[in-house]
């Protein structure tokens, strides 16, 4: 299950919220839309860190998680959210 976040100039990410099935594997990946790097972590009961380097992406294989909202903190600050035991997608 895919979950993609773009960081945009002004540490804007989009979408604000994804959201895939509880229990399923998650590949996060992180993109630079402002062409800076940064350090992102994915906030699960096991916190997964992200360097996203300047016009580049990465990415995280996320093992099934209980249904709950798991931040997304970008350079220090929470940005958007990865929601786990909804309907799938943006």
């Amino acid at each position: 299950m895919p979950a993609s976040f773009v960081i945009h100039s002004g540490g804007v990410v989009s979408p604000a919220t994804v959201s895939a099935p509880a229990f399923l594997a998650v590949s996060v990946t992180v993109s630079s839309g402002d062409g800076s790097a940064h350090k992102v972590v994915v906030r699960t009961p096991t916190p997964h860190t992200l360097n996203v380097p300047a016009h580049g992406h990465a990415s995280v294989l996320v093992p099934g998680l209980k249904a709950g909202a798991y931040g997304i903190v970008v350079d220090g600050k929470p940005k958007a959210i990865l929601l786990i035991g909804g309907e799938p997608g943006p």
